[in-house]
């Protein structure tokens, strides 16, 4: 479903329910836009725990193929690449994606694939995210938020 809230930002909500043996592949090639991200959330669309886990990506976070195309996974396993969603331990919830000031608004292909068969649906080139690589990224995600929240003492 995909919405025009605001005059220059639309955006959609979708639902997913996974166990633990599945992956939620997310693709969509985004459009030229000053923002876009897609977030998970919990049932209610609240947001999840964004600066302990990476549950939200935006365009400047986001790894893109080198064809122009965002994929991204969300599973209850890290499955080890750049743009996984972390539901917690949640297996199911929402996703919002939102286009802001963007030249056009497309929908996101969803499909779901067994963990076991996860690497053969995406490309080839899609790069493989270590345990370490992760839990660097997820140290630099909290102290953003911690430096965005800080309040002037």
């Amino acid at each position: 479903m995909a919405s025009a809230a605001q005059k220059y930002q639309t955006f959609g909500i979708g639902y997913f329910d996974l166990p633990d043996d599945q992956a939620l592949r997310i693709e969509v090639t985004p459009p030229p836009a000053k923002y876009w991200s897609l977030h998970l959330g919990n049932y209610l669309i609240a947001s999840l725990d964004h600066a302990g886990a990476q549950n939200s990506l935006n365009g400047h976070q986001a790894h893109i193929d080198a064809n122009g195309v965002f994929r991204a996974v969300s599973s209850r396993r890290d499955p080890g690449v750049p743009n996984w969603l972390d539901p917690g331990d949640r297996r199911e919830g929402s996703m919002i994606y939102r286009w802001n000031q963007a030249t056009h608004a497309p929908i996101p292909e969803t499909r779901i694939v067994p963990i076991g068969e996860l690497r053969a649906a995406l490309p080839l080139a899609t790069p493989v995210v270590t345990p370490e690589e992760r839990q660097a990224t997820v140290e630099r995600r909290g102290e953003h938020v911690r430096r965005r929240l800080a309040r002037p003492t």
